[in-house]
């Protein structure tokens, strides 16, 4: 009799096994339900995370600063001086860039943005190198080669000068015109032009250049706040200067919104000079007394060796430039920022003063 073939149990169960693990996949593939339209799920875009340079960035206005972006960017800092406190992740490079290794150390790297506080690097005790022409005009021909996004330089308003012609708002078409035989303020005005270059040696960089009026805040050690912390600060008689803060949170939020402005698809790129202040104008008098202080008004020369015994380093050797502050009013036009920006909301002068109070 012909033999029946017999049938194997453990082939037959791999097939059915195959079947329904087909049909299951096939069955899973149409049911798939994609992960942004489930029930609590969220769609993350992943924010880059750029590479910045910041310069002078261990002064107190760049620590402030470094605090603020170092959640959504890799920061590096180039400084002389000493930032213990400093984040985990931030980089600091202590480098005096006067000397050709240090800037070969620095300008073999890339940055995506650059941003400059060498300006706002002169207070307290300390003396800045960042304003020597030859290390601004290598930082700027680096800039040059290496084509870096953007770039921010914070310049100060002071620089248009202060005389007895200068009671009207100045926008950013005016010249510098501050005359000073002092080398700091020179060089001040010599760096603020040489970063004017890049508008034309650097067409593919975006370069925003903000000359910034008083700047204030409880953490800084600038010359406005060294004056302002005294119980009995000295005025010179006869005179009653028109100021204009900016608070330093009104700084950071600026250079904030400059980057993450430039990284929209929207963005020009164009580069700009831009007045940086705070709303309103008050009187120096008017202001001390809001903030409780003691004015004693006395001559020009009594008012020169106060200065001096305020605080040492760059501040020590302005001696009559420091004069003509509290002597002229230097008031500037802010709003081509307001335009640029919109969206921007400044602090009110009342909130600025109270918070200088505390």
């Amino acid at each position: 009799m012909p033999k029946t073939p017999r049938s194997n149990p453990s082939k037959e169960s791999q097939k059915t096994k195959k079947a329904t693990g087909s049909s299951k996949k096939k069955r899973s593939a149409k049911d798939k339900v994609p992960k942004g339209s489930r029930k609590g799920s969220r769609t993350r875009m992943k924010r880059v995370r750029e590479k910045i340079l910041i310069l002078g960035g261990a002064c107190p206005f760049g620590r402030e600063l470094v605090r603020r972006l170092h959640r959504d960017h890799d920061i590096c800092v180039v400084d002389t001086i000493a930032f213990p406190d400093r984040p985990r992740d931030v980089e600091l490079l202590s480098l005096d860039l006067r000397r050709k290794s240090a800037r070969t150390k620095l300008f073999s790297r890339h940055f995506s943005v650059c941003i400059n506080l060498a300006v706002h690097h002169i207070g307290g005790r300390r003396r800045s190198t960042l304003l020597d022409p030859l290390v601004v005009s290598e930082f700027i021909n680096w800039i040059v080669e290496s084509q870096p996004r953007q770039v921010l330089v914070l310049s100060h308003a002071r620089l248009y000068g202060s005389s007895a012609q200068s009671s009207r708002y100045m926008d950013e078409s005016e010249p510098l015109l501050i005359r000073s035989d002092h080398r700091l303020l020179q060089n001040c005005v010599g760096s603020d032009l040489m970063f004017q270059s890049l508008f034309w040696r650097a067409p593919n960089t975006q370069t925003l250049l903000f000359r910034t009026s008083m700047v204030v805040g409880k953490t800084l050690d600038n010359w406005s706040m060294l004056y302002l912390r005294q119980q009995t600060p000295r005025t010179m008689m006869g005179y009653n200067p028109l100021l204009q803060m900016v608070h330093i949170d009104d700084c950071i939020h600026v250079l904030e919104n400059a980057i993450e402005k430039s990284l929209l698809p929207s963005s020009t790129g164009e580069s700009a000079i831009l007045n940086l202040t705070g709303p309103g104008v008050i009187p120096l008098g008017r202001l001390l007394k809001m903030l409780q202080r003691r004015p004693r008004s006395r001559p020009a020369f009594r008012v020169k060796s106060w200065l001096k015994s305020l605080s040492s380093g760059d501040i020590h050797e302005l001696g009559d430039d420091l004069l003509r502050f509290l002597r002229y009013s230097t008031l500037v036009d802010g709003s081509a920022l307001l335009r640029k920006y919109p969206e921007l909301q400044l602090k009110p002068m009342t909130e600025t003063i109270e918070e200088l109070l505390t």
